[in-house]
């Protein structure tokens, strides 16, 4: 998203790779711009505002909650190996930041006393229907 005379603009790139036909080596990397009809580009960021997206820390910095209390007082972490991670940048005049969340669903279903995690899913589940993907 980019604001351009204090109007929202969304944009949307994907990634086209060529591999080896070994499949042991990266050929080649291109970012495709994609066509999409965004309206409402507006209260898409008042919907990201309303689920913190500016104020969202990176997902490293919430792994000191990443536990589950069990009955006996112990406590159980749980890791998940595979999945997506999602990148957030952010770009103002005078700032930047990057934001990092991978496997944001399960780790909302699984620790769900962390808020932040619900926001981000929720911020991805907007793009997902947006851009017409709908799997998180």
């Amino acid at each position: 998203m980019t604001q351009n005379e204090g109007k929202w603009v969304c944009d949307y790139y994907t990634s086209v790779q060529k591999v080896s036909r070994d499949r042991k080596s990266l050929n080649d990397y291109k970012v495709k711009k994609q066509k999409i009809h965004i309206t409402d580009s507006d209260s898409i960021w008042k919907y990201f505002l309303t689920n913190k997206i500016l104020e969202i820390p990176d997902m490293n910095s919430l792994r000191h909650n990443f536990f589950i209390s069990n009955i006996d007082g112990s406590r159980t972490e749980v890791a998940v190996l595979d999945g997506e991670t999602y990148t957030f940048e952010f770009l103002t005049a005078n700032s930047y930041k990057r934001i990092n969340y991978h496997c944001p669903q399960s780790y909302s279903s699984t620790y769900t006393h962390i808020p932040e995690l619900k926001y981000i899913v929720n911020i991805i589940k907007l793009i997902g229907q947006k851009i017409g993907k709908l799997d998180i």
